[in-house]
């Protein structure tokens, strides 16, 4: 396991006024090395870290998580959400993606996706298309949320791509 300086979650107002608590903001749940792994839903505020740990925050920084998962988890990047309310997050290291079903973080799944590697910056479009960078590969790998497993494309891309 990665070991980081930590991390929290910061809130500021729309002029920059720091909004969370001085000096080390909303924590409280074990979430420690939080890189590009930030996210919102909804109703929710999601963050990934090196220690395969989502941080899960109502809009007023109450945690409601932590979701911790087994083994089969690794570096937790980038979020999307999904129009159908569906949240994802790409395991940079063990090269699947996460879904939270309707952004219920007590129902995370595990997602296989037939060649996808170094997942790491995720969107979702309004037809429920995924679009997954990779952080090593070249490919940006597209597919339906609504089945992940079926008509998956990769788009040739420079390689690296973060966002």
């Amino acid at each position: 396991m990665v070991n980081n300086i930590g991390g929290a979650l910061a809130k500021f107002s729309s002029g920059g006024k720091p909004l969370s608590p001085a000096p080390l903001g909303f924590n409280g749940q074990g979430i420690n090395g939080v890189g590009w792994g930030t996210g919102m839903s909804e109703d929710k505020v999601w963050v990934g870290t090196f220690n395969k740990t989502v941080g899960v925050f109502d809009l007023h920084g109450n945690p409601l998580g932590p979701v911790t998962f087994g083994p089969e988890v690794g570096e937790l990047q980038g979020f999307g959400t999904a129009p159908n309310g569906d949240v994802w997050v790409a395991d940079n290291t063990k090269n699947h993606m996460i879904r939270f079903p309707n952004g219920d973080h007590t129902k995370p799944e595990v997602i296989e996706v037939p060649g996808l590697t170094n997942p790491f910056g995720v969107a979702v479009d309004q037809q429920n298309r995924v679009w997954v960078t990779s952080s090593e590969g070249n490919k940006l790998t597209i597919f339906s949320g609504d089945d992940p497993t079926k008509d998956v494309h990769q788009i040739p891309v420079a390689i690296g791509q973060r966002g």
